[in-house]
């Protein structure tokens, strides 16, 4: 499979990869070696191999070996691999991947758990010709600057505080990012590189906060929702910073920069990089013979700086994003600071150590592992209570869906940073501080956004669709919901195809305590009282909560209705919409019966039978029920957007649209 995976590469230094792996028995095990450390830390190797590729060539007569620092001589690639995979970094190998599947298959089965809603059996009346007084208008929006601007308060206020929100969040993660890095740089973690030139310092420093930085973009794509324009515009930003500092330096006239001086590594990754360069180019290497050029300076302090960037990949990916991810990732490396912070406290204060002496007496040489036994146990109870904790507070409106999200990312930083510290005893809960730093510098301005939306009217959305791909779902849900949520709350009736981004955390907690049956609405009193217990104030971050109804097969058609009469708005995605879809078509009919249709927006793409929609429009309208606030005479209007002007332009038009009807309903009142 290996010499497969190598054969399909198409560029010549890959080809002479793969006729290393044939040559060298001994390098398939260092291959699989590298893609386990790449698993974590990825980019080192990429860089520093082509950098030795760019320049050793040049001058080959000066490589000779490859020297360890102690002057050992030639040092072995398997030895090398050895000695950087050490027990501690294979247990957090290990560990890693326990966390990230056990988190997969948690989600997996929520998914599973989750039913969707039945369709009704009942048959459909066959369509009937176009009915007078209904119109039917297709939409094709373009751009937000092709709209009107927005005239309720509720939207202005929604605009403005989506932007101050992506600002605190971008000055809280640069806040964490620089602490992080001035710890590391502190406690000698990170070394500086032996040069006297100032510019290669600060773009030293540069490198490793910009490393660091990425969970602030992490954050921020996440923020935004699935836009592709503005995640470009990150991605772009984040990966050409780099390159203009480089820039930068090569235009000052900065001096190339040996591998030797560079710092930032440990000897035994030095020991391993080399190793690994030395076998993909066919030469030894040393480290003075490699030197790094100013415009790849930034990118190599960047890609050395060992931050932990496969974390967001890992727990912040799609498939698991929604609570398990986040949380699991964030209870592992709790339990892992818990476990040492325990160990310490035994080993190293009065009481402990009184402790530990009772533990040796009475079990004598397993001491140690009763004391680790101990300490795990202990660690999975706080992580318990901590997830117990996090719904209650979920549950009491303390904490966000958006909150909890960023205050994992950031944590899972921290928590990091604390491994990085676990020398110094005790200090390493100093890396906890960014994490702080970055709870005071982002709820500050978040508090301000809440408590301007609490005075203002909310614009409530009722968001139905065809059940099919989750990932459809997801994307369009997503953008909207980053957006609207500021402007009020969003009803949705709960499915698999969006089960895994809703996956919050009290349904978490339901699941695993088996508890989720009792979320689903049972009957009419369950209904009454799941809406009358909706909150109407906005989240300790400025956003309203996004409410999930678990319906039944005999409960759902009630609770659409009641969801209905109780929204200003009506959006309903009829993509991948045919004559099989009963329950989307019942959806209709009850559209055209109780809602006003200037409160209705519907969803349309290539996948949508069209004319069999329109068909059903018509005759519903033709048999309306006469206490219809549609049967009052005049002429209707059925709007549909079209999805193929992309979804950014779709969720602006469904703003514009929510902002209208939230000012006429206050002209209303004044």
């Amino acid at each position: 499979m290996l010499r497969e995976r190598v054969y399909d590469l198409s560029t010549v230094r890959q080809q002479r990869i793969e006729q290393i792996l044939i040559r060298h028995p001994d390098l398939r095990f260092m291959w699989t070696t590298f893609q386990i450390y790449a698993f974590l830390q990825f980019s080192p190797w990429c860089w520093f191999v082509f950098a030795t590729k760019q320049y050793i060539e040049r001058d080959s007569a000066r490589i000779l070996t490859i020297n360890s620092a102690e002057g050992r001589g030639a040092l072995d690639l398997y030895a090398a691999v050895r000695q950087f995979l050490d027990t501690p970094t294979l247990i957090t190998l290990g560990a890693a991947l326990v966390i990230s599947t056990t988190a997969f298959i948690i989600m997996l089965l929520y998914v599973r758990a989750v039913d969707p809603k039945s369709k009704p059996d009942k048959a459909i009346p066959q369509p009937g010709p176009v009915a007078e007084g209904l119109e039917i208008q297709t939409e094709k929006p373009g751009g937000p600057r092709t709209l009107p601007p927005l005239r309720s308060p509720t939207f202005q206020h929604a605009k403005t505080a989506f932007r101050r929100a992506a600002c605190f969040y971008t000055l809280g993660g640069s806040v964490a990012a620089a602490t992080s890095a001035g710890l590391l740089f502190l406690f000698g973690i990170y070394s500086v590189p032996s040069t006297p030139s100032w510019l290669t310092l600060s773009a030293c420093y540069a490198g490793v906060f910009w490393s660091w930085s990425f969970f602030t973009i992490v954050a921020l794509a996440l923020f935004c929702g699935p836009d592709r324009r503005l995640r470009g515009l990150l991605l772009l930003v984040y990966v050409g910073m780099l390159p203009v500092m480089g820039l930068l330096l090569e235009l000052a006239g900065v001096p190339r920069l040996p591998f030797a001086d560079i710092g930032l590594m440990s000897k035994d990754e030095a020991d391993l990089l080399l190793s690994f360069a030395s076998k993909v180019i066919g030469q030894p290497v040393t480290a003075e013979s490699v030197t790094f050029s100013p415009h790849l300076q930034p990118i190599v302090f960047w890609s050395l700086s060992a931050a932990p960037v496969m974390i967001p990949f890992l727990a912040f990916n799609r498939l698991i994003r929604g609570t398990v991810g986040p949380l699991f990732i964030n209870l592992g490396l709790m339990m892992l600071l818990s476990t040492f912070f325990i160990n310490d406290l035994v080993l190293y204060t009065s009481p402990g150590v009184w402790f530990a002496v009772r533990i040796k007496g009475l079990f004598g040489d397993a001491t140690y592992p009763v004391l680790t036994a101990i300490s795990l146990t202990l660690s999975a109870a706080v992580a318990w209570f901590g997830l117990v904790w996090i719904a209650r507070r979920y549950r009491r409106m303390k904490l966000s869906d958006q909150t909890f999200l960023f205050d994992a990312l950031w944590l899972s930083a921290s928590f990091w940073v604390c491994v990085y510290l676990f020398d110094q005893r005790f200090l390493y809960l100093l890396g906890l501080l960014p994490f702080v730093l970055y709870k005071i510098s982002v709820g500050f301005g978040l508090k301000r956004l809440a408590r301007r939306a609490e005075p203002l009217p909310k614009a409530r959305l009722l968001f139905l669709r065809v059940f099919g791909s989750s990932s459809r779902s997801e994307k369009l849900f997503d953008l909207l919901a980053a957006r609207w949520r500021y402007a009020g709350s969003i009803h949705l009736i709960s499915a698999r195809d969006v089960a895994r981004a809703r996956f919050e955390p009290d349904e978490l907690l339901d699941f695993l305590s088996g508890r989720l049956a009792s979320a689903y609405i049972n009957g009419g009193a369950d209904l009454d009282r799941r809406l009358a217990g909706l909150s109407l104030r906005p989240d300790p971050d400025g956003r309203y909560r996004v409410n999930e109804f678990f319906c039944r097969d005999d409960t759902w058609q009630e609770t659409v209705k009641r969801l209905m009469a109780q929204s200003d708005l009506v959006a309903m995605d009829l993509r991948g919409f045919t004559a099989e879809k009963k329950g989307s078509i019942f959806e209709l009919g009850t559209l055209i019966d109780e809602v006003p249709l200037h409160r209705v927006a519907l969803l349309i793409d290539k996948t949508t039978n069209e004319p069999l929609l329109r068909q059903r429009l018509a005759d519903f309208w033709r048999n309306m029920n006469p206490q219809s606030p549609n049967a009052r005479g005049g002429i209707a209007c059925v709007r549909m957007i079209d999805l193929a002007c992309g979804y950014p332009a779709a969720v602006h038009r469904l703003l514009q649209i929510g902002d209208d009807l939230v000012e006429a309903a206050r002209l209303q009142t004044t």
